[in-house]
């Protein structure tokens, strides 16, 4: 993430690196899966397009039955029920959590080609 962060920058900064930072750029692989990847750990979940979701599969959660678990609770007080909130509403999107996939080689490979 800080690394497209910092590549997008650059590319700003310097157009010319595009052909070689940017994120469609021809060295990466799979345009549509690293792109999705992105979209989901920014939590941008409703900005997937099909090619996206499609390369995303593999991530997408079993459905959930246990009405239980997404209910908050009366009983907590105001603090407690913003919080279980938030996380229901966090939980509750299609895919699991993709902060452990590791970043591609691209994003290394474009930083050494570029730093020579």
């Amino acid at each position: 993430m800080d690394s497209r962060l910092l590549f997008d920058q650059l590319v700003n900064d310097h157009p010319s690196f595009a052909s070689k930072l940017s994120a469609t750029a021809s060295i990466v692989k799979n345009k549509d899966f690293e792109n999705g990847l992105v979209k989901l750990l920014q939590d941008k979940e409703s900005e997937l397009t099909l090619f996206e979701k499609e390369q995303l599969k593999g991530f997408l959660k079993e459905s959930q039955t246990s009405s239980t678990r997404n209910e908050v609770d009366k009983n907590d007080n105001y603090v407690q029920r913003a919080f279980k909130k938030a996380r229901i509403e966090k939980e509750s999107g299609c895919y699991i959590d993709v902060s452990f996939v590791s970043p591609t080689s691209n994003i290394c490979e474009r930083s050494f080609s570029k730093a020579r």
